[in-house]
C-alpha cells in the first residue's frame, strides 16, 4: 500500500510528524522555561481538582510535581507509540 496514496498521509503520517515535532520542540527548552510550563500546568490541575472538591485549595506545594512530570512523560510517549502502531499497520499485509 502506498502510504501518501489519497489522505493516508493526512490521516497517518501527519498526526505521528505532528506529534514528533512536538515532543521534539518541548524537549528542547531551557530549564526555566520547561519549569514556568509545568508549574503552569501543575497549577490548573490543581485549580480543577479543586473546584471538583477533590483537594483543598489552601494546600500549599502538594508535592507531586515529580509525579505530575513523570504522568506526562509517560502518557507523551504513549501517544507517540499508539500514533506509530497506526503507521506500521499500513505495512502490515
Amino acid at each position: 500500500m502506498n502510504a501518501f496514496k489519497g489522505n493516508t498521509f493526512v490521516y497517518y503520517w501527519l498526526p505521528l510528524l505532528s506529534w514528533m515535532m512536538i515532543i521534539f520542540v518541548l524537549s528542547h527548552q531551557d530549564g526555566p522555561t520547561s519549569a514556568a510550563l509545568s508549574d503552569w500546568v501543575k497549577d490548573l490541575i490543581k485549580t480543577v481538582l479543586s473546584c471538583l472538591g477533590f483537594v483543598s485549595e489552601n494546600k500549599g506545594g502538594m508535592g507531586w510535581g515529580w509525579l505530575l512530570r513523570k504522568i506526562a512523560h509517560a502518557t507523551e510517549y504513549a501517544i507517540l507509540a499508539v500514533l506509530s502502531v497506526r503507521v506500521f499497520h499500513l505495512y502490515q499485509e
